[in-house]
């Protein structure tokens, strides 16, 4: 009788420990993994409004100019004063795909993550989104590039996940009078989105070891000539709907326009080129085109 009440209780604290397995380890670790995916395939983030760098001190030349920070946001562009518009064109669609490493609440912490990624020559781009900090990692044009590097990735940062930003065409409005010069503006922004496409693309061909960044050295000055092109259209019309606001193209054009000093002299005046500084200051670029046409 004693043998067949033991042998009861141990089966009864048996089937307790599977139980308990099962509810405090199995299951939660299956919940973490399904909203792992969930997250990396759905939930799109959404890039803040206000300067990491001022807010972080880190604005200047030093160890982390690569780290930037995006545009201020264009605020709704109103309709030309113009009486009647008419359809001028359209901004091409544009997607990003990233590569996050990091979501922190507490500055002290993004600041070490930081001196983490400097020391070990990682690139990196950090935002500030509602009240914690983002850190990227990676960023291209196409989804099938930024997956070739998840995996290596996670091996550092184990909660790193591609997040995804897609921005539909955008119809641009003009006045009779505004036609020709904001056609030159709509067809400078189609041109910078294809440049940064292609960057993409020889970034991703120099990371895989086929290739290296000469190509990419012709790249850097026709966008600097596309940028000469938008400058000069914007300077010449008012508010045109449709168009992002002209202050933040403006915005956009200093920074790109400085990120490719910055990659021109670390390409031309270097004895070894420092990619990570390079790729920073081109994941840069390509989120401040993000901002200002979003």
């Amino acid at each position: 009788m004693k043998r067949s009440r033991l042998t009861v209780n141990r089966r009864r604290r048996r089937g307790s420990f599977i139980l308990a397995f099962l509810f405090c380890i199995v299951l939660p670790l299956l919940a973490i993994y399904i909203g792992l995916n969930i997250t990396e395939r759905f939930v799109l983030p959404a890039l803040n409004t206000e300067d990491v760098l001022d807010e972080l001190g880190l604005e200047g030349e030093g160890e982390n100019d690569d780290v930037t920070s995006p545009v201020a946001e264009s605020p709704e562009p109103q309709e030309s004063p113009i009486g009647d518009v008419t359809l001028v064109g359209e901004i091409n669609p544009f997607s990003i795909y990233t590569i996050q490493i990091a979501s922190l609440s507490d500055k002290e912490n993004l600041d070490r993550l930081i001196s983490q990624l400097n020391q070990n020559k990682k690139s990196y781009i950090a935002y500030q989104i509602d009240n914690s900090y983002k850190v990227y990692a990676l960023g291209y044009t196409k989804r099938a590039y930024i997956e070739a590097s998840l995996t290596s990735l996670r091996e550092t940062f184990s909660d790193a996940y591609i997040s995804e930003m897609h921005l539909p065409i955008r119809e641009v409005m003009a006045g009779e009078e505004d036609h020709s010069t904001v056609d030159g503006i709509v067809m400078a922004i189609n041109e910078l989105i294809d440049n940064v496409d292609q960057q993409s693309e020889e970034w991703y061909i120099f990371f895989q070891k086929e290739g290296d960044l000469t190509n990419y050295i012709e790249l850097l000055k026709k966008q600097q000539t596309i940028l000469g092109a938008l400058k000069d259209g914007i300077d010449k019309v008012g508010d045109i709907k449709g168009l992002p606001d002209k202050m933040a193209i403006d915005k956009m054009i200093h920074y790109q326009d400085s990120n490719i000093n910055k990659s021109l002299e670390l390409l031309e005046g270097a004895a070894e080129i420092e990619e990570y500084r390079l790729y920073s200051l081109y994941l840069d670029s390509l989120f401040r085109i993000v901002e200002v046409i979003k």
